[in-house]
């Protein structure tokens, strides 16, 4: 009994500090025209924002206060890390002018160990609540910091005058209203799916875990979300034909009722086929299937769109464990946010017809023999199990919450070789797709959660701190501006040796001796005072970002230094490659002439020491890089 209050203490304690203060949302993205690579570099960039924000504030007054962020993307420009910050400026105002009624404000894309990657123009409403009980003074500190960070945040946001709101209000009311005030019953009557998993296709490549998927969820939607299992259609491997799968679909779309939920999950192969007008069909593989023959073999994307015209049901979700384009989907914005109060009853009641892919058609599917499923179906579960893709904390996870777990997850999981895509089916309404959780569920979570931590702290320490060390642009710059300081020094003081040798050596007495000696003095002296007043370009480019404040602004100009001068080096590089290598060819050529007996036999051995020598002075050029290169390379290539 001990044990079972310490561990509903543990319990509660997390479900009070895991509430986010801090929430973040961002739309958009992809109809703003970013990749999925500089949209990972958002998602990244927002994750840092909100837990530097979060742990200001709540350091200031725990946790008496809310902050909401809803960005909207309005045009995004990739690629800046090489452009100049006045050019970069035009292009900002340019994409502004487009839009003169709205107060627009720029967010800058982030590499974590690379710097500003890019700009998002958009639209940005800030809300901070800060409790009744925090006095005037601090509530006017914590305003000001707050908003340094948005200012870090949205680059132009002084030049929005109604983007931030600063409310004092009753936290304890604002927690009251935002628990769960809706259940399944009060969304929907009933609940049915489709259910198909793949592995052994007769005509195209084996799979070895879809199967295993598909009855994982399954599962999942029958023990945790109250799926009948009489409204479950399940076809694996032999049982999967496209006329099974066909049938299943039409039998479930018409049985579902106008307040009822289809979810359709499958796990098998997908292809995408180019149109001659320049569109794209996707396509699912069925058992019987041709990968190479997707349009004679396999069921389109057309008539999974007919599937949903045909249903009265009012929300339907396809959740493809399988990689193509050509979806037939449209931009359909949602018709509110999570932070609007109302949300999730408006959501809840308008009609939804959404798919999430596992990834793009010039992706594959990853499974791995430790997951035991695929990279999409393991995040799929596990966003349920721990309840973490329920972003706003509101007790149920709405497709779109789904869709952004899992982009961020697998994405991650699959080493950036697969990044979940979602869309919404032409003429599908504004609503959202609902997972109810129930009490149990979300004690279970909590539950996993505390495995987790559990074996995150056995983890050897270095692995759990293998980013603390991390080497950064700015560190290599340093450490290279070092490195050819030392260099100039030494070669400073191998002038002085040389100018000394010089000036002590006898060479006799006569006047032309002494002058030499003298001039070569001299030019020593030349020489060393050279080395030690001119700063290598190393040193320069390091010293004019050393002072720099904001890490990403610095982190960015280091890395264009460091490409640059790798770049530099590398030409140098091979450009004495090339003399070397001619000349080598040269003397060569030469070496093997033979006009004589005496004279030319001794100048012909000559070139052909010459022409060796070079050659091996080619050959050092062609395979060692210079210290500017490995510099970039060791930054690059690690973990």
């Amino acid at each position: 009994m001990k044990r079972l209050m310490i561990l509903s203490v543990i319990i509660a304690s997390i479900l009070y500090s895991k509430e986010d203060k801090v929430i973040v949302s961002i739309n958009g993205l992809e109809s703003a025209g970013l990749s999925k690579r500089y949209i990972n570099y958002a998602q990244y960039t927002i994750q840092e924002i909100s837990l530097d924000l979060e742990e200001t504030v709540s350091k200031m007054i725990g946790d008496k206060y809310s902050i909401n962020i809803h960005f909207t993307a309005y045009e995004a420009v990739e690629n800046t890390i090489n452009v100049a910050r006045d050019s970069l400026n035009i292009i900002i105002k340019t994409v502004k002018d487009k839009y003169p009624d709205e107060d627009l404000v720029t967010h800058s894309i982030s590499h974590p160990y690379k710097g500003i990657q890019g700009v998002i123009i958009g639209k940005v409403q800030i809300q901070v609540n800060i409790d009744n009980s925090i006095n005037l003074d601090k509530s006017i500190d914590i305003s000001k910091k707050s908003s340094e960070i948005f200012d870090w945040i949205f680059m132009d946001l002084q030049d929005c005058h109604e983007c931030i709101s600063y409310n004092n209000v009753d936290m304890d009311s604002i927690n009251e209203k935002n628990t769960l005030t809706l259940n399944r019953d009060d969304i929907y009557d009933d609940s049915w799916a489709v259910i198909i998993g793949i592995d052994k296709y007769k005509y195209s490549d084996q799979l070895n875990y879809a199967v295993k998927d598909a009855e994982a969820v399954k599962d999942m939607l029958i023990s945790k979300f109250d799926f009948p299992e009489k409204n479950i259609r399940y076809l694996t491997d032999e049982e999967a034909t496209l006329s099974n799968i066909k049938l299943a679909l039409d039998d479930i779309s018409s049985s579902a009722d106008a307040n009822d939920r289809v979810l359709v999950f499958y796990s098998g192969h997908g292809e995408t086929e180019q149109n001659n007008d320049g569109t794209e069909t996707g396509y699912i593989i069925p058992v019987e299937g041709r990968q190479d023959k997707p349009y004679a073999t396999g069921l389109a994307m057309d008539e999974i769109l007919r599937t949903c015209q045909m249903s009265n049901a009012k929300h339907m979700l396809f959740l493809m464990d399988a990689c193509y384009s050509g979806l037939m989907t449209e931009n359909v914005k949602g018709i509110s946010t999570p932070q609007v109060e109302g949300y999730l009853s408006k959501v809840a009641n308008e009609k939804a017809r959404q798919i999430i892919t596992a990834g793009g058609g010039d992706e594959q599917v990853i499974e791995r023999d430790e997951w035991q499923h695929s990279a999409f179906t393991k995040n799929l579960i596990e966003g349920f199990d721990t309840w973490e893709a329920d972003y706003n904390k509101d007790g149920c996870i709405t497709a779109d919450e789904l869709s952004t777990y899992l982009r961020e997850n697998v994405t991650e999981d699959s080493d950036f070789q697969q990044t979940p895509q979602d869309g919404r089916f032409r003429n599908s309404g504004g609503g959202e797709f609902v997972f109810f959780g129930t009490r149990d569920t979300q004690i279970e979570a909590e539950v996993s959660l505390i495995k987790e931590k559990q074996v995150e702290d056995a983890k050897d320490e270095q692995s759990i701190n293998k980013y603390k060390y991390q080497i950064t642009a700015s560190t290599t710059l340093e450490s290279l501006a070092l490195y050819k300081k030392s260099e100039r020094q030494l070669k400073s003081g191998g002038i002085l040796a040389v100018s000394g040798f010089l000036f002590f050596i006898d060479t006799g007495s006569s006047s032309s001796n002494n002058i030499l000696k003298v001039v070569g003095v001299i030019g020593s002296g030349i020489g060393i005072l050279y080395n030690l007043a001119i700063k290598s370009k190393a040193e320069k480019k390091y010293n004019s970002i050393k002072d720099i404040d904001n890490k990403d602004e610095k982190e960015g100009l280091a890395y264009n230094h460091l490409v640059f001068l790798a770049d530099e080096a590398k030409r140098n590089r091979q450009y004495k490659m090339v003399t070397h290598g001619a000349i080598s060819a040269y003397s060569l050529i030469n070496g093997t002439e033979k006009r004589d007996e005496w004279g030319d036999e001794l100048r012909s051995n000559s070139s052909l020491y010459n022409g060796l020598l070079n050659g091996a002075l080619a050959w050092y050029h062609y395979k060692v890089l210079s210290k500017e290169e490995k510099a970039l390379e060791n930054y690059s290539n690690q973990p």
